[in-house]
């Protein structure tokens, strides 16, 4: 029986897959070429659980929008935007869909190393689903050493 997949909110995995102008951290993650075949292959595969996700949510976002939104002017389609009649309405039912729990059909990635490259934000959006050593290459001070000292004759 496969291990049940991360659960998220369907907002972390909107901010996780970012858009044309600024890429989340899913896609630098998918573009790293530093990893294994098998740890690529299950980025490929949580990749594509989001992007499955996401596909029901876009298409109960373009339902509120029919519901709530007005004709935009010189375009086709509607919209929602603030001041609208639909507009409040639209927001509470929004944020109650990216409030959304969903369990992805995916397991974790355990990273044998982090990312290259990515950002602290990067690490904070992706941390629910990948798992990644602490890094112990970094010195620690140790609180009780004492210095040696040497006796010179």
């Amino acid at each position: 029986m496969p291990k049940p997949g991360p659960k998220v909110k369907l907002g972390q995995l909107v901010q996780l897959a970012g858009n044309r102008q600024n890429p989340g951290a899913l896609s630098k993650l998918a573009g790293a070429t530093d990893y294994s075949y098998k740890i690529t292959r299950k980025i490929a595969k949580l990749a594509k659980a989001v992007s499955e996700e996401l596909e029901v949510y876009n298409a109960a976002q373009n339902k509120l929008v029919e519901k709530y939104g007005t004709k935009l002017e010189g375009q086709k389609g509607k919209g929602v935007t603030p001041g609208d009649e639909g507009f409040e309405p639209f927001m509470e039912e929004y944020n109650a869909l990216l409030g959304e729990e969903v369990e992805l059909d995916c397991s974790i990635v355990d990273l044998p190393f982090g990312p290259e490259g990515f950002s602290a934000a990067d690490l904070l959006g992706i941390e629910d689903f990948v798992r990644i050593p602490d890094d112990e290459s970094e010195e620690k001070p140790v609180a009780d050493a004492k210095p040696e000292l040497k006796v010179v004759k």
